[in-house]
């Protein structure tokens, strides 16, 4: 029957059948603060308020049981997780399958994994979370203490990549930190995302990011915040400088101060603002390395679950970088022992929000 309604922006969409509805829901343009009506409903009502509504349930049960939806990496289609098989990270449906193995066997490439926000929308649009901070440290913790010396060396491998690089000329070093320091980063990421699913690692899998096709999108999903800060920071510098250019004249004690005070609350709302989307970002690096998702796919996932509770993401983050950071006071080896426990946090809070 053609009697559902929904609101994308300020335009109503219907009336669509059953079908049309569950493709709405699966790709997005439905979510939990979409308003929806149907005849015999009252009114429109917020999706994430009627989502057991048994009319919904019939059409898209999942929404019930709350199975999580993803996407054969072979046919792109869309399946409950529990009827995909999973290979190297990827979901292959029953159909697929014997296609699949047949690639393994003769050696062929296997599917493209890097997809976009609209297909991976589709598996997250459902999932939830609730992030302890202190249990997130605790495992951090915990991680840190049962694979000590893996943790550790792999620290300081990077740690000692990252200062060889500061260390090189000036420019030579900038730009190797802008190519190199993303795939790092992601692949430190790799080993403790690893790690909190217990399993196996190995320290060359620091390295790990260094490879393939994610080698791109971890450097670009670096590089690009990066230069957006220094361009956002330079500009601030130059707004400063005319500041302290027209001080030195003495034009005017009132026009000074009151051009002081103008300028502070401004460069107030962009620090907060740029630290804003930092956090907001913290998760693309390991979405790229454990989902082989493109840079800026993985820059609006990230945005987009972590500002579905970001208080508690700020939090974390906030904590364990303090935590992080603690370190330097112990003559700088501290950090070594305390950058694993934020690494750790961290990547307990991408298994417990990305579930798994």
């Amino acid at each position: 029957m053609m009697d559902w309604f929904y609101q994308n922006g300020k335009k109503r969409v219907g009336p669509i059948d059953d079908e049309s509805f569950k493709e709405a829901i699966i790709s997005g343009k439905i979510n939990d603060t979409t308003l929806i009506s149907k005849s015999g409903m009252k009114g429109w009502q917020r999706f994430a308020e009627i989502r057991i509504h048994p009319d919904i349930s019939s059409i898209l049960p999942n929404l019930e049981t709350g199975k999580q939806l993803v996407i054969c990496a072979n046919c792109n289609k869309t399946y409950p997780v529990t009827e995909l098989i999973v290979y190297d990270n990827k979901h292959i449906c029953p159909n697929c399958k014997p296609e699949f193995v047949q690639r393994l066997k003769e050696g062929a490439p296997l599917p493209e994994v890097l997809i976009t926000f609209k297909d991976f929308n589709r598996e997250i649009i459902h999932l939830d979370y609730d992030l302890k901070t202190k249990e997130c440290l605790e495992n951090g913790f915990a991680l840190l203490k049962n694979n000590f010396w893996a943790v550790v060396w792999a620290t300081f491998i990077v740690s000692v990549i990252f200062l060889v690089m500061y260390h090189l000329i000036p420019l030579l070093g900038t730009v190797a930190n802008l190519i190199l320091s993303g795939p790092l980063i992601g692949g430190l990421f790799h080993l403790f995302i690893r790690l909190g699913r217990n399993k196996y690692v190995e320290i060359g899998d620091v390295f790990n990011g260094l490879k393939g096709k994610n080698f791109l999108q971890l450097m670009l999903a670096y590089a690009v915040p990066i230069l957006f800060l220094i361009i956002t920071i330079f500009a601030i510098v130059l707004i400063l400088a005319a500041f302290i250019n027209l001080s030195s004249f003495k034009v005017n004690t009132l026009f000074n101060t009151a051009y002081f005070f103008f300028c502070l609350p401004v460069f107030l709302l962009i620090f907060a603002g740029l630290t804003y989307l930092v956090i907001s970002w913290s998760f693309t690096l390991p979405l790229i390395i454990d989902k082989e998702l493109y840079f800026w796919t993985a820059m609006q996932i990230s945005y987009k679950m972590v500002n579905k509770h970001s208080f508690q993401v700020f939090g974390l983050f906030f904590l364990s970088g303090l935590v992080g950071i603690s370190g330097i006071f112990l003559l700088g080896i501290g950090l070594l022992v305390t950058l694993p426990i934020f690494f750790g946090a961290m990547a307990f809070a991408y298994i417990e929000i990305f579930k798994g």
